[in-house]
């Protein structure tokens, strides 16, 4: 039995590991992976200080892969190992709070998860802090059973190296701390190692105030919070990004037909779901003290994330608050071990389907896949002469497009956007054209142009892009 246990481990751990390394460098890298690759790029007294709202342990990591390759796509082979081994861990964190069976196929529910798959394929710190947010789990159950100082010790380290990955780690800090106040005996055995832990993570924060105080002047992405991030958080955490409307469809001002166009498999899911969290609460249920914890993981750190982009403005994604998927499936897991025996294949069967899907559109379909950056900039450097400008709708893109094709071409964001009316679009096309050659890129261009008024009058003009490519228009004027 323990040797089967052991091959359906690692059979699990191989299955995780192709659906991340395998093509990871297909796509063309994006506009956060870029900067992540320049910051690695710098002086470690430059690195550390840098503001860009993220702790500096990542780009550090970057930059000591960097010395052994000097390859674009480390950041996504770093992303896509810390991926594979929190499987492993959440395997292990799972196993101690609610047996073997139950851990086990949390670890495979994580392997195909579409959303844990995307970021451990994306070169960016957020793989890293869902690996220290089931390392700290993991060594937090095992402090609370033992009771012993290293143990406390060896979860103090994992939480601190998790807040040094990304800073909304403390959610699940905040959720750890309220386990150990909330349950009796964790309460007795952890109350006084848990004060020292948070007075050492206090400590290391206070030295590390500096870095802080600069992440702070990062320039945030201000938007009022929707309402509507709540269940499409939880819905993407089931499905991936790769179900229902794309990103560009979700920011354009058409986005309510697109929601509409795709109602069947949105409807699929939510039924799905709604199914998966009728059997979770009978499982969790059963499950032991641990439960409590895993709620408050589930729960807590998303609301800390909810209320702060509320309160503040400051955009909210869905990666911030990446560090409850493990908790998330987890629960999946509970509730498809408490059905009937083919109920829970039906289940099972039905959470995989929906993660093939999601994962092979995010490969192949051009609808999901990343924009292609990439060989946008080869095409622009073929075809466009000494001299032509080149200007893109949306500004980030203008830094890929640079990566790309340094000290190449100029790219330059193109101002007079957004429009209001065809006209406006119109006029602003003719100034284009009568300014000389010149060519526009429209990659993301929802960004600026979210009513499609400009790519209309492009299209009007010009009769159509001279190259079309996944997420990427590129048309030539004059």
């Amino acid at each position: 039995m323990a040797a089967r246990r052991w091959w359906t481990i690692g059979a699990c751990l191989v299955l995780a590991a192709a659906l991340r390394f395998i093509d990871v460098g297909r796509q063309s890298l994006w506009i956060d992976e870029v900067l992540s690759l320049k910051s690695a790029a710098q002086p470690v007294a430059v690195l550390a200080f840098e503001s860009d709202g993220h702790p500096p342990l990542y780009h550090l990591l970057l930059k000591v892969s960097g010395l052994c390759s000097g390859s674009e796509m480390r950041g996504r082979v770093l992303s896509a190992v810390f991926g594979v081994v929190t499987v492993g861990l959440l395997i292990v964190a799972g196993s101690r709070m609610f047996g073997a069976d139950s851990g086990l196929l949390a670890g495979f529910l994580l392997a195909v998860s579409p959303l844990h798959v995307w970021y451990s394929r994306e070169g960016r710190m957020y793989s890293l802090a869902v690996l220290f947010a089931v390392a700290s789990s993991a060594c937090l159950v095992q402090a609370v059973e033992r009771g012993r100082a290293r143990d406390w010790l060896g979860y103090g380290v994992a939480i601190l190296v998790g807040i040094a990955s990304h800073y909304f780690t403390a959610g699940v800090a905040v959720a750890q701390g309220l386990f150990v106040l909330l349950d009796g005996q964790a309460r007795r055995r952890g109350f006084w190692p848990l004060l020292l832990v948070t007075l050492g993570v206090l400590a290391a924060g206070a030295l590390a105030l500096p870095v802080i105080g600069v992440d702070r002047t990062v320039n945030w992405d201000w938007r009022a919070f929707q309402p509507a991030a709540i269940p499409y958080t939880a819905f993407v955490f089931l499905a991936g990004f790769a179900i229902g409307p794309s990103t560009a469809e979700l920011h354009a001002a058409t986005r309510a037909a697109a929601v509409a166009a795709h109602a069947a498999e949105i409807g699929v899911v939510v039924a799905v779901g709604l199914a998966l969290t009728a059997a979770a609460v009978r499982g969790v249920a059963r499950a032991g003290r641990w439960r409590l914890y895993l709620l408050l993981w589930l729960f807590v750190p998303p609301l800390l994330v909810f209320t702060a982009a509320w309160s503040t403005g400051i955009a909210y994604n869905v990666r911030l608050v990446l560090v409850s998927l493990p908790a998330f499936v987890l629960f999946v897991a509970l509730g498809i071990a408490s059905l009937p025996r083919v109920a829970a294949a039906l289940a099972l069967a039905a959470v995989v389907g929906i993660s093939a899907v999601s994962i092979a559109r995010d490969r192949v379909d051009p609808r999901y896949v990343r924009e292609d950056v990439r060989d946008a900039a080869a095409y622009l450097v073929r075809e466009a002469g000494p001299g032509q400008r080149v200007v893109v709708v949306a500004g980030y893109v203008e830094e890929v497009l640079g990566w790309y094709a340094p000290g190449t071409l100029t790219f330059t964001r193109l101002d007079g956007l957004p429009v209001g009316a065809p006209a406006e679009a119109e006029s602003l096309v003719r100034r284009l054209s009568a300014a000389g050659p010149v060519w526009c890129v429209l990659a993301r261009s929802w960004d600026q142009d979210d009513n499609g008024l400009f790519a209309a009058a492009l299209d009007a003009v010009t009769g159509g892009p001279t190259k079309t490519l996944p997420g990427v228009k590129i048309y030539k004027l004059g």
